[in-house]
């Protein structure tokens, strides 16, 4: 078990920016070091804080009054790109699947259920946040009367 814990946090840290400088550079102050480390504990926290406690409320701001309906428009179809998620659900995700049939031989590969757990997670919380933006730029051009004939 301690080491599907330890495989799950190094998924989840990803690479760490506060790996030593190659020879071939030149090294980091201690005080560069310290304020990437801050930086990226910080980040870390902030994602667990989104694991445990929720997602907290998009922080929109109102698009600017000086675009055409055009840009606002291209900035929907944008959203709307970025908005589509080609990945299957959880339980339909051929991933997963193969993880628990090959759970049954070795528990090693059980390790990436909850690592796929997360990624949907985070998925549904970055989908919320695009809808907003969507719905603001909706706003937007509604308030121009773009599209009224």
């Amino acid at each position: 078990m301690r080491r599907c814990v330890y495989l799950f946090a190094f998924l989840l840290a990803g690479p760490c920016t506060a790996a030593p400088a190659p020879a071939s550079t030149s090294a980091w102050s201690s005080a560069e070091a310290q304020a990437e480390i801050e930086a990226f504990a910080k980040a870390r926290a902030a994602d667990v804080g989104n694991l445990v406690l929720g997602p907290r409320p998009p922080v929109l701001a109102p698009p600017s009054d000086k675009l055409s309906c055009a840009e606002l428009y291209e900035r929907r179809v944008a959203l709307m790109h970025a908005k589509l998620n080609y990945r299957p659900p959880f339980n339909d995700d051929p991933r997963t699947q193969l993880a628990v049939g090959f759970g049954m031989v070795s528990s090693i590969s059980l390790a990436f259920l909850p690592f796929a757990a997360i990624q949907s997670y985070t998925d549904a919380i970055q989908k919320v946040d695009t809808e907003a933006s969507l719905d603001t730029l909706r706003y937007a051009s509604a308030r121009q009367q773009c599209f009224v004939r």
